[in-house]
């Protein structure tokens, strides 16, 4: 059973995620230093403003994700938000954007036959998943192979051993 949560248990709580947070802001920018401005005499070019609604609306539209999985994917990272320097946050974006992007669009057309099907869900490594997959599957049975090859060397050892021995 679950016991409610007494106040000294939220504040722990509170302060191990308050803590983490500190930690990964410290390494994010221990591994991303601010960056100098390098060129005073040209003006700051900032990333256009737009809003999390945009962002989800486009991804939605370039990915073969249902929009519930865009939003899924961003949630986290808009409600993570604050207190993290706008790069980690840029940085977390482009993560969850190239997952998205990276499912292929579903085959159409007459080309939609079955090998059409396995380089949709396989995607353009298609030959190379197979190629993995039979890799795996003569791993597994060389290494049977081998073990069946041991057991009967430790055989043919017993064998001997009581021969010489008596």
């Amino acid at each position: 059973m679950d016991q409610p949560q007494t106040h000294s248990d939220r504040t722990r709580t509170a302060s191990r995620e308050a803590s983490l947070k500190i930690f990964e802001h410290r390494r994010f920018r221990t591994r991303f230093p601010a960056l100098p401005d390098q060129r005073t005499d040209l003006p700051r070019t900032d990333l256009p403003r737009t809003t999390w609604d945009h962002l989800q609306r486009q991804l939605t539209a370039l990915s073969s994700c249902a929009p519930d999985e865009v939003e899924a994917m961003l949630r986290p990272i808009r409600d993570a938000q604050a207190g993290k320097p706008p790069e980690m946050v840029l940085r977390e974006l482009l993560i969850a954007a190239s997952i998205l992007l990276d499912e292929a669009p579903p085959p159409r057309g007459p080309q939609a036959n079955w090998r059409g099907r396995l380089d949709h869900d396989l995607g353009p490594f298609a030959s190379l998943a197979v190629m993995a997959v039979f890799a795996i599957v003569a791993a597994i049975l060389f290494s049977g192979l081998l073990m069946a090859a041991h057991s009967f060397l430790v055989a043919i050892q017993d064998w001997l051993w009581r021969i010489f021995a008596s």
